[in-house]
C-alpha cells in the first residue's frame, strides 16, 4: 500500500487552509505552490496528499469537484477526502479519526512497507488531516451498523440447523461375506459344525 505523507505537519495544515481562499489552479503543480509561497522541496510533497485524498486528479493534477466543495466547506471536504483516501483504515476502524496513535502506528506497520520513521509520518499526516477535518456521527454510526450486519450475517452462515427428533431415521443395513475354507476331502460333519458355529455366534449373538 502506497501511502504519501510529509514532513511539514503545521505547515501542511496552514496550506490546507489556504486553499479555499484562493482561486482554482487550472492545475495543481509545483508553479502553483511556489505561487503561495511554498517553494521548499519538501513542500512538493503536499501535492501527492492532495492528489490521495482526492482533491486533485491524480493523472491530470486538475482540481476535482471535491476541491470546489472544499471552498464552501473546507470541513466537510476534507472528511470526505480522508475517508475515501483512507478507505482500507476506515473498514477495519469507522472511527479512525479517533482512534490513538499506537492503533495508527501498528495499522501502518502492518500494511505498509515502510520503516519506522516514515510510518511516524505517515501517522501524522493521517492526524493532521483529521483535525481538519469534520467527521458525521451520523456516517461514522452508519459504518458501525454496516460492520455489525455483516459480522451478523457471517454468524448465522456458520450455525448448524436443527435437526428434528421426528426426522425419520432409516435403518443401518450391513453385508457380510464369509468365505469358508475347508479341505477337499472335508466329510458333511464338517460343514455342519461350520453352520452352527456361524448360527450360534453370528445369528443368535445379535438377535
Amino acid at each position: 500500500m502506497d501511502i504519501p505523507y510529509v514532513n511539514s505537519y503545521q505547515k501542511f495544515k496552514q496550506f490546507i487552509t489556504r486553499l479555499p481562499t484562493v482561486g482554482v489552479p487550472p492545475k495543481v503543480n509545483y508553479k502553483f505552490l511556489e505561487s503561495l509561497g511554498y517553494k521548499s522541496s519538501n513542500d512538493r510533497q503536499f501535492i501527492r496528499v492532495l492528489k490521495f485524498i482526492g482533491l486533485v486528479d491524480s493523472n491530470t493534477g486538475i482540481p476535482t469537484d471535491l476541491w470546489k466543495k472544499m471552498r464552501a466547506d473546507l470541513a466537510g471536504a476534507i472528511a470526505i477526502g480522508v475517508s475515501n483516501g483512507y478507505e482500507n483504515l476506515f473498514q477495519l476502524y469507522p472511527n479512525a479519526h479517533d482512534i490513538d496513535v499506537e492503533a495508527l502506528n501498528a495499522y501502518f506497520k502492518t500494511n505498509t512497507e515502510l520503516n519506522e520513521g516514515s510510518v511516524k509520518s505517515v501517522v501524522s499526516t493521517f492526524k493532521a488531516l483529521v483535525e481538519l477535518g469534520e467527521f458525521s456521527p451520523s456516517q461514522h454510526e452508519e459504518s458501525i451498523e454496516h460492520t455489525q450486519n455483516n459480522v451478523r450475517k457471517e454468524e448465522k452462515s456458520s450455525v448448524i440447523p436443527n435437526v428434528s427428533v421426528s426426522d425419520p431415521v432409516k435403518p443401518l443395513v450391513v453385508n457380510v461375506n464369509i468365505q469358508l475354507q475347508v479341505p477337499p476331502d472335508s466329510t458333511g460333519e464338517v460343514y455342519e459344525k461350520f453352520f452352527d458355529a456361524m448360527n450360534k455366534y453370528l445369528i443368535q449373538s445379535h438377535q
